[in-house]
């Protein structure tokens, strides 16, 4: 099976392929090459866990957060510059117009400028837990987050948005959120694509009791305001099962959700099942080529 590294301008769904397929890493024993199962290529290629990656919007830069720190490879795939070596960096995200890119260090997130060669430092954001997720807004305007409390097989996570404007935190989404193991799959969130200000998210709801999060509700897609943090409104999936990725087309019109029974779609206007895209294992990530064909 052969899994590529695909920049943004590729007219291609993605559907859990990099990162989550088991595949045979050739290890070197006694002049022999032994396979070792269950590793995922990127870290054979890399030579660290890699928890995302972001292509630049010109296709000039990968952004990889590794438990090595942030690393930037070049569309050759050329290490470029590395900070915080040594260090976990859970996720990053770049600005739409590719010259500036948001970073997860612990507790914070690093907003740095690129000039093609260098990442310098322009703002911190402190939040109150590790930083697990981050995802600028289309517009660039605004920057949702996932801050997350780590639990054995998942994540207690709270979403955040932030001002690009002015760095200061605007708003809490209202509720806490179970985001799956491993984070290197996970895009649970995703960006109303025509400047709405709105995410979508998917995954179980939680609340607490006696100081233990127990599971409130499955199987949905809820719509929160960026602006003020309330639910909006939300969408039923079908069987109500528990959804791993979503992706909001560019149109706006239609939503693709990662589930037990693949890809299944919907319409984000009426909630209406469309159809499934089947696939031969549960989808953990999902986004739609820029022109929507795919």
């Amino acid at each position: 099976m052969s899994v590529y590294i695909i920049s943004k301008v590729a007219r291609w769904l993605i559907v859990a392929l990099v990162l989550v397929v088991s595949v045979t890493h050739l290890e070197r024993v006694q002049g022999q090459l032994v396979p070792e199962i269950d590793q995922p290529l990127v870290e054979v290629a890399t030579g660290n866990k890699v928890y995302k990656l972001d292509w630049s919007q010109d296709g000039q830069a990968l952004a990889a957060a590794t438990s090595n720190g942030l690393i930037l490879y070049n569309e050759s795939l050329e290490v470029v510059t590395q900070l915080h070596a040594g260090d976990l960096i859970y996720s990053v995200s770049w600005h739409p117009n590719g010259t500036q890119l948001a970073v997860t260090n612990g507790n914070n997130l690093e907003i740095r400028q690129w000039d093609g060669s260098t990442l310098s430092l322009i703002a911190t954001l402190q939040g109150d837990n590790p930083q697990i997720h981050v995802l600028w807004s289309p517009d660039g305007t605004r920057i949702a987050t996932v801050e997350g409390l780590k639990f054995v097989e998942y994540w207690v996570g709270t979403i955040k948005f932030w001002s690009a404007e002015t760095w200061g935190l605007t708003a809490t989404a209202s509720g806490k959120y179970e985001f799956v193991e491993p984070l290197t799959t996970v895009n649970q969130i995703d960006w109303e694509p025509n400047g709405i200000p709105q995410i979508i998210v998917v995954g179980a709801t939680l609340y607490i009791e006696s100081g233990e999060y127990f599971i409130e509700t499955v199987g949905q897609i809820r719509f929160i305001n960026a602006e003020t943090g309330a639910k909006i409104r939300e969408i039923p999936l079908i069987a109500n099962y528990f959804a791993t990725a979503v992706a909001w087309h560019p149109s706006g019109n239609t939503i693709a959700v990662g589930s037990p029974y693949g890809v299944i779609l919907y319409d984000a206007i009426t909630g209406e099942f469309i159809k499934p895209l089947t696939t031969d294992s549960e989808p953990l990530v999902a986004e739609w080529s820029p022109d929507g064909r795919y």
